[in-house]
């Protein structure tokens, strides 16, 4: 693999090619890794914010325990358990203003980020009549499969 080289533009650098583990050189691999690893996750997640909290410390520990079972950063394992609560908190928030009648199943779904048959399944496991459930569908798929032989 060659580079372009940044003090002799015309110039490219070859990468190096793979020998004997040696200490300078797995030092230079591991920083490739890392920025690879940098610009892949910057593609995925556009901008960060900064949150900035305080936490007990049985929630901290439990952070760090989870952080090096899964071998990941503290940062990493924070914004997961985040996106997590929130996935669930925008759930509870539509599957609530369902069942009071305030949205329709469409509107619900598409608050709690799900497709229209995921909700319909959500509001079964919850309790809240919509006049058709999951068994109603598998039913009328049967019947379709029926009809088409």
């Amino acid at each position: 693999m060659t580079l372009g080289n940044r003090n002799n533009p015309g110039q490219e650098k070859t990468w190096p090619a793979f020998q004997e583990p040696q200490w300078s050189m797995s030092r230079y691999c591991v920083g490739v890794t890392f920025i690879l690893f940098r610009v892949a996750s910057s593609v995925a997640v556009r901008n960060l914010q900064t949150i900035t909290t305080r936490v007990p410390d049985e929630i901290y520990e439990d952070i760090k325990k989870i952080g090096s079972e899964e071998k990941t950063e503290r940062a990493e394992v924070i914004r997961r358990l985040l996106a997590e609560a929130i996935k669930r908190w925008k759930l509870k928030r539509a599957l609530d203003t369902l069942r009071e009648g305030r949205l329709t199943l469409r509107s619900a779904a598409r608050l709690a980020g799900l497709t229209y048959m995921e909700m319909v399944d959500e509001a079964e496991k919850a309790g809240i009549s919509i006049g058709y459930t999951m068994a109603d569908l598998q039913f009328d798929v049967e019947a379709v499969k029926k009809k088409e032989k």
